[in-house]
């Protein structure tokens, strides 16, 4: 069983497509504060059907953590080589 960083169980919250701030909030191990604030800046795709409740898709939740990956130091040189012509 994988867990969040909350210790919340990633499979089962995955399975379920829709999720509500909380669940949201617990998914991604962030505050409902900041969750809001994401939403207000539009940072996080979420959903508001009706105009008021919002909702988040599970698969949305999870771009948005693999959305700003950070480099390994293999891959930096790798793309330097590449880049002075060194990798060919």
């Amino acid at each position: 069983m994988t867990k969040t960083t909350n210790g919340g169980d990633i499979t089962a919250t995955t399975a379920k497509t829709m999720l509500t701030v909380n669940e949201a909030s617990k998914f991604l191990g962030m505050s409902k504060a900041y969750l809001y604030k994401l939403t207000s800046q539009r940072k996080i795709k979420h959903y508001k059907p009706g105009g008021k409740t919002l909702y988040f898709k599970a698969e949305d939740l999870l771009e948005y953590m693999t959305s700003n990956p950070i480099a390994t130091m293999a891959e930096i040189e790798d793309r330097a080589e590449r880049m002075l012509g060194k990798g060919a």
